[in-house]
């Protein structure tokens, strides 16, 4: 008795996993569609001939509610259609020919097309529409392959039922009739199928273009404008490219990486630093006299390269002595100026957060003269490139602001959501600041697109961290601000540069909302692909 009732076990087991897998097999064109056009963004964004991918073609949910309506409707059709199979499978009752399956042979796949058809309504990069297309041709070849099965294993009750119904749409019958009174080429299914595969690409890739050509030369885009006119005369501390420590001794640099720039990670990195015991041994070492100062970088252990996030726990320093070419000159002036500094000597170091109760810096190890002199300028390099203010840059007069009430879906609909974040911006000596530091001013002017922030869905929007994305354009006389909007505005502006800079709404007022320092974007390249991506989801 017992080994019977395992035995049924492991079949009712065994016939679930081969519902799973026949699940599966239905559903992986439409996973391909999913993960393949989803999950590689990052990398396609690295690449000026694929960031285009990236764009969108509907505008981000401006057809709400109709996409999440058809994702419900695809879902809903989908499971009605599998239980209908499964429950035939499980009472062997044989082929299904009545309930959804008595008008069409395949109303799963339309299910799973209408489900598509929604996600790319609601949030559809141009890949992720080419994908749908690519979907949608699997789909069909699967339905043939089926259809082949069911002739075998059902015989004339499956020919009388083909005649019945429709293929997958219904009435599409009609439309097989006349396909059929074309001439074929009867070419093997090697050579046939590839080029099916490039004709449904190349369909796909010229309806996306034609929607988003319609969708340029019709679209309004929704902003709210100020003019700024307390921007201060000097950048604040929080948005320095550097830290000065032993009453200006030793400069700390933000970077050059973004996520140690922040100002919670340059505080740990800070405190790291003063506690030493070791550290300012070895920097006395390095034979600093006179206005000579100690430079530190950041970086990765085991090498220069890669991005560490902001809970990066270990870290490498880069110390170097630092002659300034004349003396009264500022940080600012020989940091941003190769000619007006030299670099002696130097070593490196690591630096562990998660040690307590030892010094948190050790492992040193001094560097070679030609390879700090390599490594330091290709790293300080990069962190004024961020700080384009050490080059001299400062804004004259006031400052206009486009807010751009997009990407971000809720600042489009919710406009005391939107007054919210222009006002705070407006008080905030941190971005005002990165206004004055990046050159705005005059013809000028900073155009904000705002965008989620780290804590954006675990707080569900109620009191969120907004990053801001903000890009310097020069805007010839006479231009609009809604003209100088356009996706495809030639001759309308000249993107200069731009940064990023994050604020929690959830820190009272009159405090400062914004808590990191800016960190900028570039080259001018980066600045076309990034306007016309947050412009193609509006």
């Amino acid at each position: 008795m017992h080994a019977l009732k395992r035995l049924l076990k492991l079949l009712l087991n065994l016939w679930v996993f081969l519902i799973l897998i026949e699940v599966i097999w239905m559903l992986l064109p439409f996973a391909g569609f999913l993960y393949g056009s989803i999950l590689h963004i990052h990398y396609l964004n690295q690449n000026p001939h694929t960031a285009w991918l990236t764009h969108f073609v509907f505008p981000v949910l401006t057809l709400f509610p109709l996409g999440p309506v058809m994702m419900v409707a695809g879902l809903a059709i989908f499971f009605t259609g599998a239980a209908q199979i499964y429950t035939a499978k499980i009472r062997h009752s044989g082929l299904v020919t009545t309930g959804l399956y008595s008008r069409v042979r395949h109303p799963q796949y339309i299910a799973l097309a209408l489900f598509g058809m929604g996600i790319i309504i609601t949030w559809g990069r141009f890949i992720t529409f080419i994908a749908f297309f690519l979907m949608l041709y699997l789909y069909y070849r699967l339905a043939l392959s089926e259809e082949k099965r069911c002739e075998k294993l059902f015989g004339e009750a499956y020919e009388s039922y083909r005649e019945k119904t429709s293929f997958i749409v219904p009435g599409d019958e009609k439309i097989a009739r006349i396909i059929s009174m074309t001439p074929s080429m009867n070419l093997p299914g090697w050579i046939l199928i590839p080029l099916q595969v490039i004709a449904v690409t190349g369909l796909a890739i010229l309806a996306g273009h034609g929607i988003q050509y319609i969708k340029t030369r019709t679209m309004k885009v929704p902003f709210v404008s100020l003019e700024l006119t307390n921007l201060p005369v000097r950048m604040p501390a929080e948005a320095s490219p550097f830290i000065t420590l032993n009453n200006g001794r030793i400069i700390l640099l933000k970077g050059p990486y973004g996520g140690i720039s922040q100002h919670g990670v340059m505080n740990k990195i800070k405190r790291a630093v003063v506690s030493s015991t070791s550290l300012p041994d070895q920097i006395s070492r390095l034979g600093i006299t006179g206005y000579d100062k100690a430079a530190i970088l950041v970086g990765l252990p085991g090498g220069w390269t890669g991005r560490p996030h902001a809970n990066a726990r270990r870290l490498k320093l880069l110390v170097a002595r630092i002659h300034p070419q004349a003396p009264g000159l500022s940080p600012e002036e020989f940091l941003g100026d190769p000619q007006k500094r030299r670099v002696v000597t130097g070593f490196t170091c690591i630096l562990d957060l998660d040690l307590q109760g030892h010094d948190p810096i050790g492992n040193y190890e001094k560097c070679f003269h030609r390879m700090l002199i390599h490594r330091f300028q290709n790293m300080l390099s990069r962190v004024m490139e961020r700080f384009p203010a050490v080059r001299g840059a400062a804004g004259k007069g006031p400052v206009e602001l486009i807010f751009v009430k997009a990407p971000l879906v809720k600042t489009r609909i919710d406009e005391a959501f939107t007054r919210e974040i222009v006002g705070r911006l407006a008080g905030s000596r941190t971005f005002l600041g990165a206004l004055r530091m990046y050159g705005a001013g005059g013809d000028v002017v900073a155009v904000a697109f705002p965008r989620p922030g780290p804590n954006w869905y675990r707080e569900h929007n109620r009191q969120p961290q907004v990053g801001i994305f903000v890009i310097l354009a020069k805007r010839p006389r006479g231009v609009t601000d809604a003209r100088l909007l356009q996706p495809y505005g030639d001759g309308t502006r000249k993107l200069l540069r731009a940064f990023v800079l994050e604020m929690d709404l959830s820190i009272p007022p009159p405090s400062d909302p914004v808590y990191t320092g800016p960190v900028g974007i570039g080259p001018g390249r980066d600045l076309e692909e990034r306007w016309s991506f947050f412009l193609s989801g509006i």
